[in-house]
């Protein structure tokens, strides 16, 4: 049930516009929102970056979750596609969504200026992050993403680091 609970909620992240459905445009509106947050304009090579990895991002997940081919993911469909085991696609996609600077890794600042595009609590990052710094490095490495994101995912334990992914 925990699962599930965590499951629902990043179909809510992803489902931007709130309208129950993931489609195309929950995609662009992040992409707009970060930029931003983050004082990109849509001519800087940073923005164009965004555009093209997270766009395209959300293209592949329509196409592998999106069971009826109607061109948008349900929640049932969501729940079905994540209830597999899959690769790594999906954490090094927000790994690369998070990473301001392109280094591979995710600092606080960057983690928090990506809970305020998805409207996620901030008040509790320091603390959120020292959980999250699983080898205490000061950043979240593609490793530690990767193993955040299968713990969110698949465990049941409320114990679990990668509870803690989106905000707790």
């Amino acid at each position: 049930k925990r699962r599930q609970r965590k499951l629902q909620r990043l179909f809510q992240m992803l489902d931007y516009d709130g309208n129950g459905t993931i489609e195309p445009e929950d995609f662009e509106k992040t992409v707009v929102s970060l930029a931003d947050i983050r004082g990109w304009s849509k001519q800087s090579q940073e923005y164009q970056l965004m555009v093209s990895s997270w766009l395209g991002f959300g293209e592949r997940l329509i196409q592998l979750a999106d069971a009826n081919g109607d061109g948008k993911i349900e929640l049932h469909e969501w729940l079905d596609y994540v209830g597999k085991r899959f690769d790594h696609s999906l954490a090094d996609a927000f790994l690369q969504l998070m990473d301001v600077n392109v280094d591979g890794q995710i600092a606080v600042e960057e983690l928090k200026g990506f809970y305020q595009a998805y409207d996620i609590d901030v008040s509790e990052i320091s603390h959120n992050f020292q959980r999250l710094d699983m080898n205490q490095d000061g950043y979240i490495s593609r490793t530690e993403m990767r193993e955040l994101f299968d713990q969110f995912l698949y465990s049941e334990e409320e114990i679990a680091i990668g509870s803690w992914l989106f905000g707790g």
